[in-house]
């Protein structure tokens, strides 16, 4: 149950965040605060999103979560496990993509 509270807790601050720092880019609408806001929502969804599914590999186990939320597990089809690494792969790749441009604006 930690996992699903830590999840959730997580996913709360990263909305109110994102909120609050919208409301603040459109009454400061310039370039170096739209760049501020950009790295704070970036670390906002990296450590409260991605913090509890890391937490949650170790604890209970990434093979118990289905059994924790009350799901049958998905059968190890060799297709679902290609199509999956497929989807994983364009998804690295499109991070890569997109993130390239926002590292030159913050490294210039």
């Amino acid at each position: 149950m930690v996992v699903h509270y830590l999840g959730l807790l997580g996913f709360v601050a990263f909305i109110m965040r994102v909120g609050f720092l919208g409301l603040w880019l459109r009454r400061h609408p310039y370039k170096v605060n739209a760049e501020k806001s950009s790295r704070i929502k970036h670390f906002l969804f990296f450590a409260g999103l991605g913090t509890p599914l890391l937490f949650s590999i170790f604890y209970p186990g990434l093979t118990h979560l289905d059994e924790l939320v009350g799901l049958k597990p998905l059968p190890w089809k060799p297709l679902l496990l290609i199509i999956s690494m497929i989807l994983a792969i364009l998804g690295l790749y499109f991070l890569g993509i997109f993130n390239r441009p926002l590292a030159k604006v913050i490294l210039n």
